[in-house]
């Protein structure tokens, strides 16, 4: 990527200066010299990821301009047309391309091109070919990458993908979060006041991420405010009491 042998050397002393101990009941064992990684929370890990990914933007973007690979053509009436051949955050990536062997293909050989100059490996355990509308022989598709076949809605980013934006079911995820930590509070005596605060601080800041991105049904968001008012006034069992308000 251009690095002079400097900043190389640089990189490689924080590599290679990292050691490790192992507690045995309680006592350490000695250290022994990292050989893969970096330390834990490690500033520079994120950036040498970003770094290392941009190998594989690359190897995208000319595999699209060569012709290799199609991506996705958005048209939005007036706007110029935009094509997205793919989007990378953190590890989460995904790929668009024309649903025939000879573009997998070609995908395959740019993903090996990348695990053989970065040293990372795709985890095809976690990976997914998914079909927009009817695809032949999607199964002859899938060995090309030798991941399974997926299929819309599915998750990305803890965002459902594919689903209408307006639908309550896309909300279903959210709810849950929601409901499940109160299954462990519910065992634990709670005062009125913590329960305010963790109904402020804690429930209300799980719906932050996806309202901000999609506007929630008038319905969602009613049942999400009765397990929280149930949970205000009724404790951790959700048991429903009488809300109180204010007189006049």
């Amino acid at each position: 990527m251009g690095f002079g042998s400097k900043w190389l050397g640089w990189m490689w002393s924080c590599l290679s200066s990292a050691k490790f101990s192992v507690l045995v009941n309680g006592v350490t064992t000695g250290f022994f010299p990292n050989t893969k990684g970096l330390r834990q929370g490690d500033p520079l890990s994120p950036y040498l990821f970003v770094m290392g990914m941009e190998v594989l933007d690359v190897l995208i973007r000319r595999a699209v301009e060569r012709g290799y690979l199609s991506g996705c053509t958005i048209r939005g009436g007036s706007r110029p047309t935009l094509n997205i051949s793919h989007l990378f955050f953190a590890d989460d990536i995904i790929v668009f391309c024309e649903a025939s062997k000879e573009h997998l293909t070609h995908l395959s050989w740019i993903l090996l091109w990348f695990e053989a100059a970065s040293g990372l490996r795709i985890n095809l355990v976690k990976s997914e070919i998914i079909p927009v509308r009817e695809v032949e022989e999607i199964e002859e598709l899938t060995v090309e990458l030798g991941c399974r076949v997926g299929s819309l809605p599915s998750q990305y980013l803890e965002l459902p993908l594919g689903a209408p934006n307006r639908a309550p079911s896309m909300w279903d995820g959210v709810e849950e979060r929601v409901r499940t930590p109160l299954a462990l509070w519910k065992r634990q005596y709670i005062s009125k006041g913590g329960r305010i605060t963790l109904i402020k601080n804690t429930l209300a800041s799980m719906l932050i991420y996806q309202k901000s991105i999609f506007r929630m049904p008038k319905i969602v968001a009613r049942r999400i405010e009765k397990v929280q008012r149930d949970f205000l006034w009724g404790g951790g069992n959700l048991e429903g009491k009488i809300y109180l308000v204010n007189g006049m």
